[in-house]
């Protein structure tokens, strides 16, 4: 599974022919996660809305290995919007940041009375 946070708001039908164009080239079937039935497709993914200063974020399921910096950077551009992925560290409050112009670490800053805010420390 790979997970990305965007900073818009964006609808699932943006975020399917993104995915679609992304993995175009490896002949692989995209389509959004369906807990009603048995799905085929090589790729499938799940966006839920969060609050604070990121808004979409994105779960893609496949059992293909690729660079999500690839897919976010992707989405920067074809979106005019922000993501932030993983940055594997020991710190889980630590992302990088991924403009269509720049790659920083950004750190996640913790509000203790909601869980589903999401807030970054602006530098």
């Amino acid at each position: 599974m790979y997970s990305l946070i965007i900073k818009n708001k964006i609808s699932l039908n943006d975020i399917e022919e993104c995915l679609i164009l992304f993995f175009k080239e490896m002949g692989v079937s995209v389509a959004p996660f369906d807990m009603n039935g048995d799905q085929i497709e090589d790729v499938l993914f799940d966006c839920s809305g969060i609050k604070g200063d990121f808004c979409t974020q994105l779960f893609v399921y496949t059992k293909m290995v690729f660079d999500v910096r690839y897919l976010a950077d992707l989405i920067c551009k074809a979106l005019k919007t922000e993501v932030l992925i993983a940055d594997n560290s020991l710190n889980p409050f630590s992302w990088i940041l991924i403009t269509e112009k720049e790659e920083r670490i950004v750190y996640q800053r913790i509000e203790d009375n909601d869980e589903n805010l999401f807030l970054i420390v602006k530098n």
